[in-house]
């Protein structure tokens, strides 16, 4: 792997090195700073604990040990190499824990033992960049030392619980500190819905007029002056007795009010309100999410103003904003929106947590590094997905500097005194807006419901002019029958606010907790919800049965205390892992005597071609059916039914002669592949149907109205590969996304168009030619820019 620096001189004694972790967060800081520096990208850690032991001895105080991975082996080389020669060092890690423990592995693994410089920067603007070079200091081991910590106890909890899982559970169980509580919440809501019995209520509405025929509805609140208890009326009935009684009864307007309500913005996005926001607005999961806010922290390429980070630090747990920012902001809602909509002085937006779990109060909020770099302005610069979540970011920070929402809401009270001198009060409410204030620009969608009663929504519904003691006319009733609903399963939104208000994790952590425990298919998503697989479930109860404190809410966020205070300096680290490891190593040793084993295995009525009894085992893709004598005989079949199925089509691969056969993939998916991989990896997308093609006698494979071959009449039909040098043809393929076309010479050659390619080249440059829009063609190379629509116009 070649690691190249940044610089435009040669180097020299007089140039100053920096180190950070990304190739593009280096490119941009090194426009700001010039070419007297540097600068060196680390790709992340540089050292870690190794993969096949433990490596945290308990025994020795904790202590560790490390090794430089291999992809990093060459990177420290050239840091080394480019340490001897610098007249200075710069560590520019990422402003957290863990990039301040990156910095001291980068100087233990580089061998470092001059004096070194630690800068930290929030954003990567040039005057965020000049400021944190022009006030360094030195690495803080309380930052590191509680890193230190988290890594240990992480590797000291999952090492012997996953172990003792795939022992006792299924090969492939796993736990760990965050993923352990966020499946038991899973799990137990999940149990929630399952156990949840439904309810039977009854809501009456009744329509009212007045004199002048304007309508209006309301719904029955009270009877005798007490209320209906929550959800509603129980039964039809009651419904029908007091429609009964209402029969004749006379109306009239017992109360109006009408009060003026205010709402103010949001606070600027912390990570964990960006996360939910970007799935319930964005449909973004929170990896993609972070994946995507990491490319705005560290420099977007805005053509002639150059490389610029567009977002503050996106790992943070604090609203908090600089006042510069805050004036800027202001200026701008000024100029654009008009005094109205700025309020008399700024907002300030704390948070509620106390300062002991806001160990990284630091940093400030999400927010945009220039407001006035505004979505429109830079959107041609930005893929769209980065766009998106820009946008989101920009209209949070300004709607949290302008002024509130203004409305009334608006209540009336209708009374009917019924035949039996019984009471009824019938109530309507509603909102409506005066002044958009803030919500004329972005507004946070609203929680979601997580009790089984339906929220009362709230209207805008206009109400005809009434007075007090107004008498009314009842046109109907209209009894509306409901049921109590379970709770919601969790969103991958919902779950981080879940882990959040239990102090579980840290903003940083949640996206890769939920992809964690999906990957490992101990949680699925179904239709955007969370549910347990049976391999989670099973996981769940052996913790909850064995290893109760892994999965203790109360348990996990006093460990995440317990870091912050190694951060704050309040607490040592080996004070820490002993109060740790004491309770949880005990723990750990009663299970170990105590555990009893759950089968996912269920046996079945089936038996494999050889006569052997077969099993429905759980895998990565769901229940399959197997031979019980795996691993010696690996026949496997679906719930469905037998897969791996001999389609009697021969494998056309040269000098192969195989048979193709049914198979299903990783993800569930259904292809057809030859029975003698993995020495020959031929494979189909579609079914193979046993009559040859009738020109070239190659494969026929089912097509959407009629077969289609695969064999000689497509490669003398092919477009040849673009690539200089290569001699292959493109061939149409089919992956999660659809058709594209790659070609025959993979892995040799990499092409992939993802547009239908032709056979005419291009008239400017004689490349390569594909479909486009509407049926034009276009050139593939985009330096060219040829467009046959274009030409028609320029023609026209």
């Amino acid at each position: 792997m070649e690691t190249k620096s940044l610089e435009k001189t040669p180097k020299g004694k007089n140039q100053k090195l920096v180190i950070v972790e990304s190739p593009t967060k280096a490119k941009t800081i090194f426009r700001f700073l010039g070419d007297e520096f540097n600068v060196i990208a680390s790709m992340g850690h540089v050292r870690d604990l190794p993969d096949k032991r433990i490596s945290v001895n308990p025994d020795d105080e904790f202590s560790a040990v490390y090794q430089i991975t291999p992809s990093a082996k060459p990177i420290i080389s050239a840091i080394k190499s480019a340490a001897k020669s610098a007249s200075a060092i710069f560590l520019a890690t990422d402003p957290d824990r863990e990039g301040e423990a990156i910095a001291w592995h980068l100087l233990e693994a580089a061998e470092i033992k001059r004096p070194v410089q630690r800068v930290v920067f929030h954003s990567i603007t040039e005057s965020a960049v000049n400021d944190a070079f022009a006030n360094p200091r030195q690495i803080d081991m309380r930052l590191v030392n509680a890193q230190f910590a988290r890594r240990h106890i992480d590797r000291l909890i999952g090492y012997p619980t996953s172990n003792l899982l795939r022992r006792y559970v299924q090969k492939g169980s796993s736990a760990g500190r965050v993923q352990s509580p966020a499946l038991r919440m899973v799990v137990e809501r999940e149990k929630e819905v399952k156990d949840f019995i439904p309810k039977e209520y009854w809501v009456i509405n009744a329509q009212f007029s007045t004199k002048d025929s304007k309508l209006f509805s309301a719904a029955l609140a009270r009877i005798d002056g007490k209320a209906i208890a929550k959800p509603g009326i129980p039964t039809e009935e009651q419904v029908n007795k007091i429609t009964l009684d209402l029969t004749n009864a006379s109306y009239k307007v017992n109360s109006l009010s009408k009060k003026p309500t205010k709402q103010g913005p949001s606070a600027p996005f912390i990570t964990t309100s960006l996360q939910r926001e970007a799935s319930n607005k964005l449909r973004f999961d929170p990896d993609k999410t972070m994946r995507i806010a990491q490319q705005l922290y560290e420099g977007i390429d805005l053509g002639r103003h150059g490389a610029v980070g567009l977002i503050t630090y996106m790992r943070t747990d604090s609203p908090q904003v600089d006042q510069s920012a805050i004036n800027e902001v202001r200026n701008f809602i000024k100029t654009q929106w008009g005094d109205e909509y700025l309020p008399k002085s700024p907002r300030i937006h704390t948070n509620k947590r106390s300062q002991a779990v806001a160990a990284q109060e630091a940093h400030e909020a999400i927010r945009p590094t220039s407001v006035n770099r505004a979505p429109d302005d830079i959107r041609q610069y930005l893929k769209s997905d980065q766009a998106r979540l820009y946008q989101l970011i920009w209209n949070r920070m300004v709607a949290s500097q302008m002024a509130d929402e203004e409305g009334f809401t608006t209540t009336v009270e209708v009374l009917a005194s019924s035949n039996s001198q019984t009471s009824y009060l019938f109530r309507k409410s509603g909102y409506s807006v005066g002044f958009l204030g803030f919500s004329t620009l972005y507004k946070e969608d609203p929680a979601e419901v997580e009790s089984g009663e339906e929220l009362e929504t709230s209207t805008q519904e206009i109400f005809p002019k009434l007075s007090l003691e107004q008498e009314l006319n009842c046109k109907g009733f209209n009894p509306k029958q409901s049921f109590t609903k379970p709770p919601a399963r969790f969103t991958q939104a919902s779950l981080i606010k879940s882990l959040e208000e239990n102090g579980i994790g840290r903003p940083s952590t949640y996206a890769s907790t939920l992809s964690t425990i999906i990957k490992r298919n101990q949680v699925e998503i179904k239709d955007r919800r969370l549910s347990p697989t049976p391999l989670g479930e099973a996981i769940c109860t052996q913790l909850t049965s064995y290893l109760s404190n892994l999965v203790d809410y109360d348990f996990t966020a006093k460990l995440e205390g317990d870091l912050d205070e190694i951060a704050n300096g309040d607490s040592e680290y080996l004070e820490i892992m002993n109060r740790f490891y004491g309770p949880f190593n005990e723990s750990l040793e009663n299970a170990k005597e105590n555990i009893q084993r759950i089968s996912l295995t269920e046996e079945t009525d089936r038996f494999c071609p050889e006569g052997h009894p077969m099993v429905r085992r759980f895998g990565r893709t769901g229940y399959f059916i197997a031979c019980s004598q795996y691993p010696e005989h690996s026949y496997v079949e679906s719930d469905d039914g037998p897969i791996n199925i001999d389609t009697g089509v021969v494998c056309r691969n040269p000098g192969c002669g195989g048979s193709l056969i049914e198979k299903k993939s990783r993800r569930g998916s259904t292809f057809w592949g030859c029975n003698n991989y993995p020495s020959c990896k031929f494979t189909l997308s579609r079914r193979p149907i046993t009559e040859p093609c009738p020109i070239c006698e190659g494969i026929m494979v089912e097509g959407s109205t009629e077969p289609e071959c695969v064999g000689e009449c497509v490669t003398k039909n092919a477009v040849n590969c673009p690539k200089d040098g290569c001699d292959g043809l493109l061939l149409e393929r089919r992956g999660r996304f659809g058709p594209f076309w790659g070609c025959n010479n993979y892995p040799k050659c990499k092409t992939i168009i993802n547009k239908l390619p032709l056979k005419v080249p291009c008239p400017v440059c004689n490349g390569l030619t594909v479909s486009g829009a509407r049926g034009a063609s276009q050139c593939h190379d985009k330096e060219c820019g040829w467009n046959s629509e274009l030409v028609k116009k320029t023609e026209a």
